[in-house]
C-alpha cells in the first residue's frame, strides 16, 4: 500500500487571488486600438461600433480562421524550453469551432452560419477573433512539471494570475467595413483543477466557451440592452 505521503490527487481548486474581471491588456494591434472606448453595454473592456453598423441587417456569418501570431511575443514558453507552435494550432482550432458552434446552436440567434470564407454577399457578415495573450498561473506549470503532493488538494492559490486576452471585430463581408471592434482580457476562473491532461493553456477553454456565447449575444444585441459579464467560479474544470 502506498503512503499517504506519496500519494497524488486526480482533483485540486485553483483558486486566483482575487477573482474577479482582469484589468485591460495593452492593444496588441489587431484591431485600432485609437477609436475604442470603455465598453458601456458590453462584456467587453473596450469597443467600437460603426455609426450605421445594424447586425440587423445582416443574416449570414463567416467565422474566420483564429489568429493566433500574437502569442508567438510571449516569452514564459522560451525561458522553459517549450515549443508551443503545436499549442497554438490547437487551441486556434478549439476557438474556432466553439465560436462556431455558438452562432450555430445559440438561441435567439438570427444568423446562419456560413462556411463559405469567399462569401460577398452584402448581408454577411465576417467574424475575426485573435487571441494576443494567454498567461498560465506558475500553479498550473508547477502542476505540469511536478504534480501536487498528496494534503495540496484543497486549494492552491496562484502566485501569478492566469489569463486570456483577444481582440476581434465583425466586418462587412461585402464592402469590408468594420461594423464593431471590441477587446477583452480575463481572469481565470475559481474552478476544479483535473491533473489528468492538463496544459498550459487549458485555464482558457472556459474563457474562450463565454466569449463565444457571449459574441452571439452582442451580434445580436437589441437596442439599449446591456449585456452581462460571466461570474467568476465554475464547477466545470474547463
Amino acid at each position: 500500500m502506498l503512503r499517504p505521503s506519496v500519494l497524488l490527487v486526480s482533483f485540486i481548486f485553483v483558486v486566483p487571488l482575487g477573482a474577479c474581471k482582469a484589468k485591460p491588456a495593452e492593444p496588441a494591434g489587431f484591431v485600432k486600438a485609437e477609436r475604442m472606448t470603455e465598453s458601456q453595454d458590453l462584456p467587453f473592456h473596450r469597443a467600437w461600433r460603426h455609426p450605421q453598423g445594424n447586425f440587423a441587417n445582416y443574416d449570414r456569418i463567416v467565422i474566420a480562421p483564429v489568429d493566433t501570431t500574437h502569442l508567438l511575443d510571449m516569452t514564459w514558453w522560451q525561458q522553459r524550453g517549450r515549443d508551443i507552435r503545436k499549442d497554438l494550432d490547437e487551441l486556434a482550432t478549439f476557438t474556432k469551432t466553439e465560436l462556431e458552434s455558438a452562432f450555430r446552436d445559440g438561441e435567439d440567434n438570427h444568423f446562419e452560419l456560413v462556411a463559405n470564407a469567399g462569401d460577398k454577399s452584402e448581408k454577411t457578415v465576417i467574424l475575426e477573433f485573435a487571441l494576443v495573450q494567454v498567461v498560465p498561473s506558475k500553479a498550473i506549470l508547477e502542476a505540469i512539471s511536478w504534480g501536487v503532493p498528496y494534503g495540496g488538494g484543497a486549494a492552491i492559490q496562484q502566485t501569478t494570475k492566469s489569463s486570456v486576452s483577444m481582440e476581434g471585430r465583425f466586418i462587412d463581408a461585402a464592402t469590408g467595413r468594420v461594423l464593431l471592434s471590441f477587446a477583452d482580457r480575463e481572469g481565470e476562473k475559481a474552478r476544479p483543477f483535473d491533473l489528468k491532461g492538463v496544459s498550459w493553456y487549458a485555464h482558457s477553454r472556459g474563457i474562450i466557451k463565454d466569449w463565444a456565447q457571449q459574441l452571439v449575444k452582442v451580434a445580436n444585441q437589441e437596442p439599449g440592452k446591456k449585456i452581462a459579464d460571466t461570474k467568476a467560479f465554475t464547477i466545470k474544470p474547463w
